[in-house]
């Protein structure tokens, strides 16, 4: 200790140069910190949600709720389960404990995580346009183009009309044609395809054959040819009406004075950095606003996150600013130097370097929960980790203990990763043997830092042996001579040779 106060006393240029790279690595950590504005205190949950269309809500609870629910009760860590089920929808929820990470509940709910964060919200504005004409731009432009945006998980469309084509049928004219509801809509669902006719050569080129028949309008419906009757085609307009119309809504969206809005919510995934997607996100809604939609329809932000995680970096700052100011002031006030005062508090931001490079795993305190030293005790509010650095820990037979040393070099696979592999190596072998599995506890690190392993992860591992040398003879074979033990190798039928041996391991019981 002596020492490196000395050598910090006497090299005083060398100790300011450290200083400086110190706090320039936690201001870059710091302005490349994903700060989240709402942090993430719920449980682990597993979200498993199934369509059937046109279905009632007893169909769909019968027939797809229910065998659910038996399929998915019982998992591993499960706490509780929680289904809704509505026209159409079947929505189930499986909340796991503490000690179960998300990756475990996905693989066992062989479901995509429920890891959704609402990080932007808009509607559609538009001179002119009905619900139904907004929400088709909603639907087929703006969800198409945001959902390209990195780090977005999911845009949800709400309010408006669905557009849809319907053709309602004269049963009358039907009768009278002898043409049954099953005819007419196959033949609509025929009409609406194309077919390829290969191509045709005139002279050194190629033009390609396609008959177009996807329907772009309700006239296209009208002309589908249903039936023949005496050489004369029957189309769908002899004996239907086509018209646009909408899909019946289940619910509507409003905004301040106004019922019937189409808005979309855009949903972050988890583990993203709020303010870079967010920054995607404007930069590709100005992009729609100027040149991907017709004119007089924009996209128009409800909702931003950006503002609130401004606030809360403004708090954070304006925090530690005044705890440094007042931790000076009463270390002045005691100590009487202004240099002693003015150390301690240059420590307090140089502190908060380590916890901000890094990733939160662990989180102890609850929003607008109350900080106070008798209810908190030693238990940290939040702890940090580093992904890119692994640890694994393998439980290894004991027949298996001998292939096993420190510094071997192991192939990590895991059912996420597929047939790909990460290296990793032993660093420690445990000195004793479980005597519940028989086994001794391995200790290593993953080689790979591209965070295609994530923490808790099941993994397995293989390991290379090269086989065995010499050969497997016949226990009667060796015939030993003191001090010297041999065994007889025949070469040819009529000639044989007496070889030297060294007495290994017995296989079986005849080798």
């Amino acid at each position: 200790m002596r020492r490196i106060v000395a050598f910090a006393l006497y090299q005083p240029l060398f100790i300011l140069l450290g200083l400086a790279v110190f706090v320039g690595g936690g201001l870059w950590a710091f302005n490349n910190l994903p700060v989240e504005a709402f942090p993430d205190v719920t449980d682990t949950q597993a979200t498993v949600i199934a369509l059937y269309p046109g279905r009632a809500a007893e169909e769909v609870e019968k027939q797809v709720t229910v065998p659910l629910e038996v399929a998915l009760s019982g998992l591993p860590g499960a706490v509780r389960m929680f289904s809704h089920t509505q026209f159409g929808l079947s929505f189930i929820i499986v909340t796991f404990n503490d000690s179960v990470n998300g990756y475990f509940a996905r693989q066992q709910a062989i479901e995509r995580l429920q890891g959704l964060d609402l990080l932007y919200r808009y509607r559609m504005r538009g001179a002119g346009q009905g619900p139904r004409e907004l929400r088709t731009y909603q639907d087929w432009v703006v969800t198409r183009q945001l959902r390209l945006v990195p780090g977005v998980a999911d845009v949800v469309s709400l309010g408006g009309l669905v557009k849809q084509y319907e053709v309602r049928p004269d049963l009358a004219r039907l009768r009278d044609y002898k043409i049954t509801l099953a005819q007419l809509s196959q033949a609509i669902q025929r009409g609406n395809a194309n077919a390829g006719g290969s191509y045709v050569e005139q002279g050194r080129q190629q033009y390609l054959i396609r008959g177009i028949g996807l329907f772009q309008g309700t006239e296209d419906i009208e002309n589908v040819v249903v039936a023949e009757r005496g050489g004369t085609p029957i189309l769908v307009k002899n004996v239907a009406k086509v018209a646009v119309g909408s899909v019946p809504r289940q619910g509507v969206a409003g905004q301040d004075d106004d019922d019937d809005v189409v808005t979309g919510v855009v949903l972050m995934r988890r583990g993203e950095n709020p303010s870079e997607v967010l920054k995607l996100v404007r930069a590709k809604v100005d992009q729609l606003n100027q040149t991907g939609l017709p004119g007089g329809v924009k996209v128009v932000p409800i909702y931003d996150r950006t503002w609130l995680i401004g606030k809360t970096l403004t708090t954070v700052f304006t925090n530690l600013t005044e705890g440094a100011l007042l931790v000076s002031f009463v270390l002045w006030l005691f100590l009487g130097n202004v240099r002693a005062a003015f150390i301690v508090a240059v420590t307090i931001p140089l502190a908060l370097k380590s916890p901000i490079a890094g990733v939160v795993v662990e989180r102890n305190l609850n929003p607008g929960q109350e900080i106070r030293p008798d209810n908190q005790g030693d238990k940290a509010l939040f702890v940090v980790s580093d992904p890119t650095r692994l640890w694994f820990l393998l439980d290894v037979a004991e027949k298996d203990i001998a292939l096993v040393k420190p510094g071997t070099d192991l192939s990590l696979a895991t059912t996420s990763l597929g047939d790909q592999r990460v290296k990793g190596r032993i660093l420690h072998v445990a000195d004793v043997v479980d005597p519940q599995t028989r086994s001794v506890k391995v200790r290593g690190t993953v080689e790979a830092s591209d965070e295609r392993l994530k923490a808790e992860m099941y993994i397995v591992a293989e390991l290379r042996v090269p086989a065995p040398g010499g050969y497997l003879v016949p226990a009667r074979a060796p015939t030993r001579r003191t001090p010297i033990t041999s065994s007889t190798t025949r070469r040819a039928r009529t000639r044989s040779s007496r070889r030297p041996s060294r007495w290994g391991g017995r296989r079986c019981s005849r080798c």
